[in-house]
């Protein structure tokens, strides 16, 4: 068969076995759909705890992946969304890095509609 009488594939995902990790950069607003409520990961490191995780979709590129929840991404979520009721709920999140420090803190966490969401990668953007 030539490539061009070619069809392609038409498929629906059943189930994501391996997942990519978004990694949160101080300085860049990320977009994201949560698709499932915070997990605790593996453990990885007998020195550390397993990482929280949390599946979502990345807005501006449609990607399933998941993102390290950090403490202060928790307790926001927590607080403010009982029950896990931020699943399916989408948000706006950039952390900024304190200065002469060695942690980040969050400069924009707020609750969005996907159509407010920029449609381009944001300059700077991860990969």
């Amino acid at each position: 068969m030539s490539e061009a009488a070619r069809v392609p594939l038409k498929f629906k995902t059943k189930k994501h076995v391996v997942k990519q990790l978004f990694k949160l950069k101080p300085g860049v607003e990320y977009y994201f759909t949560f698709k499932g409520p915070m997990h605790v990961g593996k453990k990885i490191d007998d020195a550390k705890e397993p990482a929280t995780l949390a599946d979502v979709v990345d807005l501006n590129t449609g990607e399933f992946g998941q993102i390290i929840c950090a403490k202060l991404v928790r307790d926001a979520l927590t607080d403010a969304y009982a029950n896990d009721t931020y699943v399916g709920k989408s948000f706006a999140i950039e952390l900024m890095r304190v200065p002469e420090k060695r942690y980040n803190m969050l400069k924009t966490f707020i609750e969005i509609e996907p159509e407010e969401a920029p449609k381009a990668p944001a300059a700077g953007a991860r990969k």
